[in-house]
């Protein structure tokens, strides 16, 4: 009988980020599996677009973008 595989609490499943438009640097990193020093120097190096966002200024980055960036790995 095949093993079932359920979620960890300390690895939620986030459904909601399949149909955000803007993500997080911590959610864009979730979603690609890259680490966030990748994400940030891809921002950095302005080959990912991010804008800021909210009275921190954090960076936010379109799903499109973030897509975009990654079919050009």
């Amino acid at each position: 009988m095949a093993e079932v595989l359920r979620p960890t609490p300390a690895a939620p499943v986030l459904p909601s980020l399949a149909i955000k438009l803007l993500l997080t640097v911590k959610e864009a990193v979730d979603s690609t599996g890259a680490g966030e020093s990748v994400i940030r120097a891809a921002i950095d190096s302005g080959k990912l677009k991010a804008s800021k966002s909210g009275p921190r200024g954090a960076k936010v980055i379109k799903r499109a973008d973030l897509e975009a960036w990654v079919r050009k790995l």
